[in-house]
């Protein structure tokens, strides 16, 4: 188990006059030592078959449970023995040590009885210390057991983050015994988020495979119910026939041809938020009948399918899309079309499993601007380099060209080409970046030069133009 004892003290005094908290000590100490002694105590609590002496004073001030019972029209309010039904002995013993000496020790055997407990109670420093506790230990082995206490004592707030974890590592998850211990309605609640992290449907497939296999015997019948969790839409053509995926078939007992497996799908239209081995084609911004767009949307060719994805910061229009270490970069374009100086300076990024764009941010500067405004621009990345080259600001077109590095979040000037271009082309061929064609000015005509630039000497050549002008 990934729990561990943790020993939690109450908060120590911040005042500069330590005389009151040293007398609270010691008469804190001096009560203790009274119950311990059964002295001068005014109360006992029978748990089960044990007797606890305490003081009706020290239980009312730590607890509204106790507060009410000694101060109102209960029963109890004048017995010396009181009874305290469905809580264990020992988990008692624990709080009223705590309540005498401040100090208590929660692990993952009484965690949840504390809670049991001190809700009971209404002790609420005993409470606060197990969620504390179990937000600081929450890892790949407890995820599960956390989240199922969140759910049963109604933490929405651990719940979230219990369950945020759980998706981001449930690959790392989904190898634990815990969670081959889960019940079937779980599973299923489970493997139908959008937001478990998968690099494909197949994994998800294997994961299912193994929790059946946990309990064969018992969960064979749930077979069909669950396969119908399983997006077969989203899975590549010829995996669903290769031996991977017959072996696999064969040991659910299912048959393997994809017509009947996609028809065993009833739901699960989109694709997971996380997919990494699933090919996508992006577009992200442009324009309408009415306005410059910042909405996003992705082609799942697979699946022959359309989906929507998070939206971007700002609306973009001639812009740049480059991907860069599996995250797509938005670059320069336009915002509006009736201002000044329209052109957007800086780039943001799309991360996938995030399904979020973040403008990127340097120490000095809100986010990393180009050195040159521009639109119509032609990019491309080289050894996890970004290069924008060309483009137009106003009515300038542009020689220049710029190389984004993110590894120091900084643009950096090429040298200039010989022709300024907008709305040219680009491909990357043997390490170097080709520049085809394009406008010599927004609308001016169309040019036939290309050229060549070479990273490692930051020089541009001029090769053999194409046979026609075009852009």
């Amino acid at each position: 188990m990934g729990f561990f004892k943790n020993s939690v003290e109450a908060p120590k005094s911040l005042s500069k006059n330590t005389h009151p908290t040293l007398m609270e000590g010691l008469l804190l100490k001096s009560l203790n030592d009274q119950r311990q002694s059964k002295i001068l105590c005014d109360v006992v609590l029978l748990v089960e078959n044990e007797e606890f002496s305490a003081h009706k004073g020290i239980l009312a001030a730590n607890s509204h449970y106790f507060m009410a019972m000694f101060t109102t029209d209960m029963i109890e309010k004048e017995q010396e023995r009181v009874i305290l039904k469905k809580l264990k002995p020992s988990v008692v013993k624990e709080i009223l040590d705590f309540l005498y000496t401040g100090r208590i020790e929660i692990d993952n055997k009484n965690v949840r009885d504390l809670l049991e407990a001190s809700s009971f109670l209404i002790i609420s420093s005993v409470t606060d210390k197990c969620w504390q506790f179990l937000e600081e230990y929450l890892n790949v082995e407890t995820c599960l057991i956390v989240l199922s206490i969140a759910d049963e004592f109604y933490n929405l707030d651990l719940n979230k983050k219990a369950l945020k974890f759980l998706c981001r590592e449930f690959l790392s998850v989904a190898k634990t015994r815990e969670f081959l211990e889960l019940s079937t309605a779980e599973i299923k609640e489970l493997l139908s988020s959008d937001d478990i992290y998968l690099d494909d449907e197949i994994q998800l497939l294997e994961i299912l495979i193994k929790w059946v296999n946990f309990d064969r015997s018992n969960r064979r019948k749930y077979i069909p119910e669950l396969m119908k969790l399983v997006r077969f839409h989203f899975i590549k053509p010829g995996i669903l026939d290769s031996q991977l995926f017959k072996d696999l078939a064969t040991d659910l007992e299912i048959v393997s041809q994809t017509e009947q497996l996609s028809s065993l799908t009833s739901g699960g239209e989109a694709p997971r938020k996380s997919y990494s081995n699933i090919e996508v084609i992006i577009i992200a911004g442009g324009v309408d009948e009415t306005r410059i767009l910042d909405t996003v949307c992705c082609y799942i060719p697979s699946a022959n399918k359309w989906c929507e994805l998070a939206s971007m910061n700002t609306p973009r229009w001639r812009s740049q899309m480059v991907l860069l270490n599996n995250s797509v970069l938005a670059i320069g374009g336009l915002k509006e079309v009736s201002t000044t100086n329209p052109e957007i300076p800086f780039l943001e990024t799309y991360q996938p499993r995030k399904d979020s764009w973040q403008a990127i941010h340097t120490l000095d500067l809100p986010a990393a601007p180009m050195n040159q405004p521009r639109f119509g621009a032609s990019a491309a990345s080289i050894d996890n380099k970004v290069y924008v080259i060309g483009g137009c600001h106003g009515r300038i077109t542009h020689q220049s060209g710029e190389v984004y590095d993110p590894s120091t979040e900084r643009w950096t000037f090429l040298a200039p080409m010989a022709t300024a271009r907008v709305h040219c082309a680009t491909a990357v061929h043997d390490g170097k970046l080709w520049v085809f064609g394009g406008l010599s000015e927004p609308r001016g005509s169309a040019v036939r030069d290309v050229e060549c630039y070479d990273p490692d000497t930051n020089n541009w050549t001029s090769v053999a133009p194409m046979p026609g002008a075009r852009a």
